[in-house]
Order: structure tokens, then sequence, then C-alpha cells
């Protein structure tokens, strides 16, 4: 049975031909390469060497100067992953103390999920910055489905806590009064969720690609 590798993600598919698309960076059926089945004692040679990182590859095209060390030092010190724990983590405790505050009529909790969510929008240029860093360095910089998934994901979160961030501070009476308007701000709350997870959910598949169905 032969084995086939995506570019992309490094995925490796097993079967006679490579998928017509990858399943878990949606890379397109050209992007696979066939694995060469290598003798043992060539294996053993190598596990010596430093681990090619298939995201810097040593050609005369892999960019040089300071921003690029900077770059490189992002990806290789995990910046995103950090980065994006921030937002992963604020994002839902913000959604409940928001409903606690509207459900209770409580300012204080209203002052703790505005400034949650600020945070939130603050953390947002970090992640989408070291996430395009990422995806150039470790991907190639291929555009797949996936990553303009994940791309508009991180734009609608960051637009999202920007809009929410200003209700609260142009209204922060909204938990107080009883108006339609409330339930469109609750509304807003849980929306933002759906895009965050999402994105989450892809970055996960991307680091830990399964090979089982």
């Amino acid at each position: 049975m032969k084995k086939w590798k995506c570019t992309v993600c490094g995925y490796i598919h097993t079967g006679d031909e490579p998928p017509d698309k990858c399943p878990v960076c949606g890379a397109d059926k050209s992007a696979f390469t066939l694995v060469e089945e290598k003798p043992v004692l060539d294996e053993i040679e190598k596990e010596d060497q430093v681990i090619t990182n298939t995201a810097f590859p040593a050609d005369s095209t892999t960019p040089s100067g300071p921003y690029a060390e900077f770059t490189r030092l992002l990806t290789k010190y995990h910046a995103h992953p950090m980065a994006v724990h921030i937002p992963n983590g604020v994002l839902p405790l913000s959604v409940i103390f928001a409903f606690i505050a509207i459900f209770f009529h409580s300012p204080s909790f209203g002052n703790a999920a505005a400034f949650n969510m600020m945070a939130v929008f603050l953390a947002m240029p970090l992640v989408i910055y070291s996430g395009v860093v990422d995806w150039q360095n470790r991907f190639g910089g291929n555009m797949t489905s996936v990553f303009l998934t994940k791309f508009i994901c991180a734009a609608v979160v960051l637009v999202s806590s920007l809009g929410l961030s200003i209700w609260w501070v142009m209204e922060p009476s909204i938990v107080e009064t009883d108006s339609g308007k409330r339930l469109v701000f609750l509304i807003i709350h849980l929306f933002i969720l759906c895009p965050a997870i999402l994105a989450g959910f892809l970055g996960g598949k991307l680091v830990f690609p399964a090979n089982d169905p």
C-alpha cells in the first residue's frame, strides 16, 4: 500500500491514490507526494541530524534578515498557540459574565464581562499576526479552505469583540434595562463563541492530524 504526504500540513494518507482533498488542511490532491520507503539503515543514520523544519526550506528563496529571523523565532517558540489561549480562555468567561449580569441585573458582573471582552479585542491582533506568521512559515502560505476559514473566524471575533466592547462603553446600563436590545446583545455574545470554537477545532486538526477516519 502506498503512502502519500500532504506537502502543506504533513498529513500521511495510505492508499493506492492520494485523496481528492486533504482531510486536515483542505489542500488539493495535487499537494500530495508519494512517500518513498527508505531502508532502515538510512533512517538510523539520520537520527542524529537536527529535525528539518519543512516550514523553513534551506534554499535560496528562504527569507533572510532580522525580521525573517524574528518570525522564525515566533514559530519556533509557538507564539500563536500561546497567544490564542488568551481569547479562547477569556471569551467564554466574558459571555458567562454577560448572561449573569443581564439575568440577575448585576452591574458588577457587567463590568467584568466588559473588561474581559476588551481583553479579547486587544489580544486578537497578536493572535491574527502570529497566526499569519505560522501559516507562512509552517504551511508555506498555501491558502486552502481550512486556512481561509480560520482567517474569517479570526476577523469575525475581532470585529464582534470590538463592537461589543464599544456597546458596553456606550450603554453600560444594558444589563439593567428591559428592552429588545438585550436579546440582540446576548445573541451577539453567543454568536462570537461560534467562530472562536471553529477556529480552535481547525487549529487542533492541524496540530494533531489524525490519520484514522
